[in-house]
């Protein structure tokens, strides 16, 4: 081990004379993580890439990964390029097995990246790193630089008396954290995220570990197996490490990449809250975590607990004399009479007259970050890679998601709208394992999409996600992309790392091939034969963490002026590195990138990361925007980057790679009759529209003039409304015309017809009805008579005015008015009974009657129908039909 064990990262080992003097004496308050030893080992491997040519699932990637005398490892990797999809059950697989006790790990492209391209921890020197890749499914790849193995750790100091009173526990609910060392706990807020120390954040925390194992005799830890270790999301750590009293964090994580479970569905239980009860020096303070041992060191970094005597307490802070050690930073304060978490310990320091300390969950910034979550802790919902800038017009696109709690089956939804109306609610496919895909439908060119996505939690209600959505949403522009300009760095192009002004007096921005370190990276972004990209100084090959990293000020990286004038829509993108996590000040600087349109005599903030949170820890991270949104589109465009580290002991790296602008442009003709920016055969599709005759557009487009809710083509076809002039559109839309004097009273005999005229021979009476249109200029007018016996004369008349008197066996419902009766010709009605007359009544006016009897716009007339009966039952001889009224239009 020794020919490893160089210059171990991890606690400092204190004298025996120092032990005891901490022993006797009140010391200081310390904040007490506890980093495993470990060391970051040169390994540099690179699988190439590697596809599956073959007709079934193979393994095309097999390496084993050995380091001697090391007591653990877990893998970092520069590089991986998984293929296939995972949600559509292609999607190559990541698979790491520990030799020493077979221990597997199994991760597709979602976990790969909530893990941040790292290994869980894993006993043992040697790992086997396979790839399982589906047929026709395309390249993988696989590299890495370094390899992070642990050794055994020395000897510590100790607690509150002469003798460590800790005893082993297996309380479900606590968990040991990596890298930093510390002790978190699940909680029961919404989403059952945790609560740790604030400096235990600020350290880096990438990995949760519950049911941890005994320790190796060396005092080395062992890990549980991949089962009970999860991810941390950056995007939810929230919190603050001020000192005592002022020390806390809270954080979520990412489902189990084996079993897809969140802690507190595999522990089954988690802490209650409580406030702080009034002091009082009999209460019993409990305190669980995971701090060091070496008596014996199979305790070391195992859980265990003591009780001891609540000291004092102020504000929010606590004190106790109960032990702790390092490794205990972050543990739950439990009011052991309640066995309510009252809060969290954060500091050492106890002695004989003097206690250990913690924060108070009356902390008014704990209670602001547990009233204000983020990342998974808020709604449950992250995104799985990056959200869309654009969509192709007639293409739908998918969106994943990463779910998380106890949700309502059949309640994850996505909430959009391309047209500004009202939000449509689709539901997202389940995929297992707290995958969803979402899937935006086909938007047509002038499509404003925005959505949103939201789900049921059964305990916190409907959560949303962004938070206040609908509010606020995500958006999206829709067309083609044109490429204006893409950088990949592998040569000069006109950026300027370094400007005048900058203070910073080492890492300068530098164009190299990275050499990695644990802040900067090992591989630039772009794909193989790239090689260089822009990072913050370049330190020597062995040189140590903060060799070249930004010290002293700032500097800043500037892009040469991009003309965009002409653009239509542009869309810039990059990939950034930056880390300030590591170093005795984590935390403490930001990354700044801004743009311009006037070639940087002003500049407008694209994003800011830190100085904690998303993005600060490492790792090729894209980003895009698009420029309207920020500036005018000009000749002038111009994009800057500037890192700084403005306090004391920080390790500050950024990096850039891989600059494009896009412009997004539409012009495909899509059909979209109902305006919905939605193409119309997803409409139909989806059930979104109907499409009762099939013919591929929207019942809703087909037109409903008559209001009865059925499109008119289907009227038409079912024959409940006429279309004489066979023009697509019901009669009675085209046609003022209404129907009167139907013979419900007044008949001559006791013949009455409430539904046309009197009956007549037939048993009932003749109806006219009117079909065609209004139109004078048409002159489509038909006017037809059924129910009148067969084979028998008869004509249509018209007149200026409206009667009801009897006449022969009917009713006459026309009266002269001020033109007199107009006779059209003696027809006979044929074998079905008809009389029809027109079209051309407009033309046959015109030449057969006198001025004042022509039909002409803006004119009412009245018509009936009348007819011959012989044997009809009131002896007169003749009948007559119903009238009908039309008003004509030009």
């Amino acid at each position: 081990m020794s020919d490893l064990h160089r210059s171990p990262r991890g606690h400092v080992v204190a004298a025996a004379p120092l032990a005891a003097a901490l022993l006797a004496a009140s010391p200081t308050a310390l904040a007490q993580e506890a980093p495993p030893p470990s060391e970051r080992i040169p390994y540099a491997w690179d699988s190439g890439a590697v596809a599956n040519d073959g007709a079934r699932p193979e393994v095309v990637v097999s390496e084993t990964v050995f380091l001697g005398g090391a007591e653990w490892m877990r893998l970092a990797f520069d590089r991986i390029e998984l293929s296939g999809d995972s949600l559509a059950g292609n999607g190559s697989i990541l698979r790491l097995t520990a030799h020493a006790d077979g221990a597997i790990q199994e991760l597709n492209a979602i976990h790969c990246e909530q893990w941040r391209n790292r290994s869980c921890y894993f006993n043992g020197d040697a790992v086997q790193v396979e790839v399982l890749a589906w047929p026709g499914t395309g390249d993988n790849r696989l590299a890495f630089s370094h390899v992070e193995v642990g050794f055994a750790p020395g000897t510590y100091p100790s607690q509150c008396g002469p003798t460590d009173d800790r005893v082993l526990s297996a309380d479900p609910r606590a968990a040991r954290l990596l890298p930093v060392g510390c002790t978190g706990w699940i909680i029961d807020d919404c989403n059952h995220c945790m609560l740790t120390a604030g400096h235990c954040i600020a350290g880096s925390v990438n990995t949760v570990q519950f049911n941890v194992p005994l320790s190796n005799g060396s005092g080395g830890i062992n890990h549980p197996p991949p089962e009970d270790q999860y991810a941390v999301d950056p995007a939810s750590e929230q919190g603050l490490g001020a000192g005592v009293g002022d020390d806390y964090g809270y954080f979520g994580v990412f489902p189990n990449s084996n079993t897809g479970l969140l802690p507190h569905q595999a522990q089954g239980d988690f802490y209650v809250l409580s406030l702080p009860p009034a002091f009082d020096p009999s209460q019993q303070i409990r305190i669980t975590g995971y701090g060091v041992d070496s008596s014996p060191s199979t305790y070391n970094q195992v859980q265990q607990t003591h009780v001891g005597p609540r000291l004092s307490a102020g504000g929010s802070e606590m004190e106790y004399q109960t032990d702790t050690q390092g490794g205990n930073s972050g543990s739950p304060v439990i009011w052991e009479e309640t066995g309510f978490a009252v809060g969290i310990h954060t500091h050492g320091g106890c002695g004989t007259t003097s206690g250990n300390h913690g924060t108070g969950t009356n902390n008014g910034g704990l209670q602001a970050v547990l009233a204000a979550p983020q990342g998974v802790c808020a709604s449950g919902l992250t995104v799985v890679g990056s959200l869309p800038d654009t969509l192709t017009p007639g293409a739908a696109t998918s969106v994943d998601l990463s779910v998380a709690g106890n949700i309502v089956g059949g309640s994850a939804l996505l909430h959009v709208r391309y047209d500004s109306g009202l939000f449509l609610a689709l539901p997202m496919t389940d995929n297992g394992a707290g995958i969803y895909r979402a899937v935006l439908p086909p938007p047509v060119c002038g499509a404003t999409p925005e959505y949103y996505f939201s789900v049921d939690n059964v305990a916190c209600g409907t959560l949303t996600l962004p938070a206040n959505a609908p509010a606020s949403t995500f958006t999206a522009a829709v067309g083609a992309a044109t490429t204006l300009a893409a950088d990949e760095f592998e040569s000069d192009s006109g950026w300027s790392g370094g400007v005048a002004g900058d203070t910073a007096t080492t890492g300068e921005w530098a164009r190299v091939d990275p050499l990695g370190t644990d802040a900067q990276p090992e591989d630039d972004h772009t794909p193989t034969p790239g090689t260089t990209c822009w990072v913050t100084g370049q330190g020597s090959p062995g040189g140590s963490l903060g060799e070249n990293d930004v010290d002293g000020g700032f500097t800043t990286l500037e892009s040469p002026l991009y003309d965009l004038s002409l653009a239509a829509d542009p869309i810039l993108s990059y990939w950034r590195w930056y880390s300030n996590t590591e170093g005795a000040s984590p935390n403490a600087d930001v990354l700044v990138i801004d743009v311009s349109a006037n070639g940087g005599a002003n500049w407008v903030n694209v994003e800011t990361i830190g100085p904690s949170g998303a993005g600060t820890g490492g790792g090729w991270i894209a980003h895009q925007f698009r420029v309207r949104d920020l500036v005018a589109p000009t000749a002038q465009v111009r994009l800057r980057v500037i890192a700084s580290d403005l306090g004391s002991g920080s390790i500050v790296e950024a990096g850039l790679d891989d600059v494009s602008i896009l412009d997004v442009s539409c012009d495909v003709v899509l059909s979209d009759c109902n305006g919905n920016g939605i193409l119309d055969s997803d409409d139909i599709q989806s059930g979104r529209s109907l499409d009762g005759d099939a013919d591929g557009v929207p019942d809703e487009c087909d037109g409903d003039c008559n209001d009865n809710g059925i499109p008119d083509d289907r009227d038409i076809a079912n024959g409940t409304s006429a279309d004489c002039n066979l023009d697509g559109t019901p009669d009675e839309c085209q046609l003022a015309a209404a129907a009167y004097c139907f013979c419900a009273s007044g008949a001559p005999c006791a013949n009455p017809d409430p539904n046309a005229g009197c009956a007549g021979s037939t048993g009932s009476g003749a109806l006219l009805s009117a079909c065609g249109t209004d139109g004078v200029a048409a002159d489509d007018l038909v006017l037809t008579a059924f129910g009148v016996p067969p084979n028998q004369n008869g004509l249509i008349y018209m007149g200026g005015g409206t009667a009801s008197v009897p006449f022969g066996d009917g009713l006459r419902c026309v009266a002269p008015g001020a033109t007199g009766f107009m006779r059209f010709g003696v027809r006979s009605s044929g074998t079905f009974g008809e009389l029809v007359e027109g079209p051309g009544i407009v033309a046959h006016s015109a030449t057969h009657f006198p001025p004042s009897g022509r039909i002409v716009a803006g004119a009412t007339w009245h018509f009936q129908a009348w007819f011959r009966d012989p044997a009809g039952p009131c002896g007169g001889g003749f009948n007559l039909s119903n009238g009908v009224t039309v008003t004509f239009g030009p």
